[in-house]
């Protein structure tokens, strides 16, 4: 009998989507978890400059070391995958805000409840264009692979430089 049964359940746990796989279908484990976000296209992490939290730090990208700084959490705040991303262990104080003109610097700001530029969604499977207000993604400015490179609102393009994986931190 249990020979019979764990073939099915090998198939059954290939062909589940994981959680970071499948973000646009609301898995419950993602959403509250901190992560690393980490560029396809360059292996360096999204990170907040000079390793100070604050509201109007800058993002960049940088080695991924596993500092404060570059831990990020996605909270749910909408029904159909809407989330904010805030800095881990900070209470939801800050937020990645999108800037409302194109190839300005991403920034933290106090979160808002309900606020457009706060609000963002992966599109597609991973890796992950992640998408803000005014139909910009989350974008390495020029596609540069230098660790210290501005991280920019740009309209979204499926480029290499838009393209994120999410990596679980405890």
């Amino acid at each position: 009998m249990i020979r019979a049964i764990l073939p099915s359940l090998l198939l059954a746990a290939l062909a589940t989507p994981s959680s970071a796989q499948e973000m646009g279908s609301h898995e419950r484990g993602f959403y509250g978890g901190d992560y690393q976000i980490i560029s396809r296209m360059n292996d360096l992490c999204l990170n907040v400059s000079g390793g100070r939290i604050h509201e109007g730090a800058v993002l960049i990208t940088w080695d991924c070391v596993g500092t404060d700084n570059e831990r990020f959490r996605a909270e749910r705040v909408g029904p159909d995958g809407d989330m904010r991303l805030t800095i881990a262990g900070r209470d939801g104080l800050f937020c990645v805000d999108t800037p409302w003109q194109q190839g300005q610097q991403l920034r933290l700001a106090r979160c808002q409840s309900g606020s457009p530029a706060q609000t963002w969604r992966f599109t597609g499977r991973e890796p992950f264009a992640i998408r803000g207000a005014y139909g910009f993604c989350i974008n390495i400015e020029g596609q540069r692979q230098t660790r210290g490179t501005r991280v920019i609102a740009w309209r979204c393009s499926d480029e290499p430089n838009e393209a994120w994986t999410f990596n679980p931190v405890r």
